[in-house]
């Protein structure tokens, strides 16, 4: 992910580590940390690289429930948010800048059930079939 960050000040800064969450629903996805130097009246980029950790299980749950209910089924989008995370020094607390943002669903035609709803159209299939 590209950070556009524009210094209108006369002085920099150099931080040994910048870091970004990506986080949707409350879990994060993804996180990337690099160091950033910031020029006195600059615009620069900075580029995260980004690793997936591992979620729980209660948390795959409520991002799967989530997903399929946020999924905007007119713009086809899901709403997510970058949280940049400053540490300036250890005596100053993290900087933290959310960002809100918009990505494409995937799998956009696939459709997440209650298991209750399943087991009951079931049953009604056998119902009205006899299957």
């Amino acid at each position: 992910m590209d950070v556009k960050i524009t210094n209108d000040n006369l002085w920099g800064v150099d931080l040994d580590k910048a870091a970004v969450d990506v986080v949707y629903s409350g879990t994060a996805l993804a996180t990337g940390h690099t160091p950033v130097t910031i020029d006195p009246s600059a615009t620069k980029t900075v580029t995260f690289a980004f690793t997936s950790g591992s979620l729980a299980t209660l948390e795959l749950a409520r991002v799967v429930l989530n997903y399929a209910s946020d999924c905007n089924p007119i713009t086809n989008t899901l709403p997510m948010t970058a949280v940049i995370k400053i540490d300036v020094a250890a005596v100053v607390p993290t900087i933290t800048i959310p960002i809100d943002f918009h990505v494409r669903c995937a799998g956009a035609g696939v459709v997440v059930q209650d298991p209750t709803l399943l087991s009951q159209q079931r049953k009604e299939k056998q119902c009205l079939f006899g299957a």
